[in-house]
């Protein structure tokens, strides 16, 4: 892992468990710098090529040979084995105070760890196993329980409940069980803002296990179970994400369907104004008494159209279909319409069988038209 601080005259150094510290004292609480590191995609691959497929010791073995040929050929790679072989001794050391105390670990723990990694062979099994077992059970978290018992025994086997301390403390002593040289971590699980970069404080603190992977180096992992909320929003993102979307298609669809619903309004307010024009045009051809019926007709279907007319309506029997031309006027009047010259065209001409002169059309056609 290589750091970088984006902070003048920095005195910053990478300790040998990885984080970083200042020797002149405490860093600026606005201080950011980059990590470079393994990603969990590169783990994979270094298992599905059996890298991690070692033992502590078969790990040393073969590292110190590729340092002595490495060392033969001053091949520039020497530099590379000889601090994973560094790193593989301060491990053994390690490991070996850590084992000083496995007697203080419950039979409960031992026994459960057992039962966890039986057919898991190497040590990366071991700690994928452990993890899961967290994972596939009752356990809950919650950062306000408070348990009748503080012992590791009562959360693993009562309670199941607790925050990401007693998680971490858990995972830790069943893998120490189980052989594995891992440590308790304490640190911070970053928050990424929408910049891409990751937030760092107080609320984002956090307990973990790491774990050493021969051949590979320590990993953390996380036993910690997330709580309802995130369960649900993180549901929702995986749903998001499983989802395979053809945005070229998906354009065209939004596009159309906007096309569509503005057609549809557009339409739905022209309709009748086109309706309407085209039988203006189409009265102008027809005989005297077709014309005087279709506007008629027309004049009633308008009329039942307006809110005023029909609540007149409503007080007399019958419908507006049944009203005399003269019914029709009078109630026309009362609404503040009048189509007395509508009116008098149509008894000459429909009742009064009387031919209709060439202006008397026209004025037929425009007391209709001003309706």
């Amino acid at each position: 892992m290589s750091v970088e601080i984006y902070e003048p005259d920095s005195d910053y150094k990478v300790l040998s468990g990885g984080t970083f510290a200042r020797e002149s004292g405490t860093h600026s609480d606005y201080a950011s710098y980059e990590l470079m590191y393994y990603s969990e995609e590169c783990f994979k691959s270094w298992i599905e090529n059996k890298g991690c497929d070692y033992s502590n010791e078969t790990a040393l073995k073969m590292l110190g040979d590729v340092r002595d040929t490495l060392s033969r050929n001053k091949d520039p790679y020497l530099k590379y084995v000889e601090s994973f072989l560094e790193q593989q001794n301060e491990v053994d050391e390690y490991k070996v105070n850590v084992d000083l105390h496995s007697d203080e670990i419950s039979d409960e723990i031992k026994a459960l760890s057992e039962e966890i990694t039986r057919d898991c062979t190497f040590d990366w099994e071991k700690a994928e196993a452990i993890e899961k077992y967290f994972h596939s059970g009752d356990f809950k978290y919650d950062v306000e329980y408070v348990p009748e018992d503080k012992s590791v025994e009562y959360f693993l086997f009562t309670s199941k409940t607790g925050t990401c301390s007693d998680y971490a403390t858990a995972y830790t002593l069943i893998a120490r069980a189980a052989g594995l040289t891992v440590r308790y971590v304490e640190g911070y699980l970053p928050k990424q803002e929408y910049t891409g970069a990751y937030y760092v404080s107080d609320s984002t603190a956090h307990a973990y296990p790491e774990v050493f992977i021969p051949n590979y180096g320590w990993k953390v992992y996380e036993p910690t179970v997330a709580s309802y909320e995130e369960k649900e929003a993180f549901s929702l993102i995986e749903w998001i994400k499983k989802l395979k979307v053809d945005y070229g298609l998906l354009g065209v669809i939004v596009v159309f369907a906007v096309v569509m619903i503005i057609a549809g309004g557009v339409g739905r307010f022209l309709t009748p104004f086109a309706l309407e024009i085209a039988f203006r045009i189409r009265i102008r051809f027809v005989s005297d008494e077709k014309l005087l019926v279709m506007c008629y007709r027309r004049l009633i279907k308008k009329a039942e159209h307006k809110k005023k007319l029909r609540a007149l309506m409503k007080t007399k029997e019958g419908s507006f279909e049944e009203l005399t031309p003269n019914e029709l006027k009078q109630m026309l009047l009362s609404a503040g319409k009048d189509i007395e010259t509508f009116t008098e065209l149509l008894e000459k001409g429909l009742y009064g069988k009387k031919k209709l002169s060439s202006k008397e059309r026209r004025s037929f056609i425009r007391a209709y038209e001003r309706f």
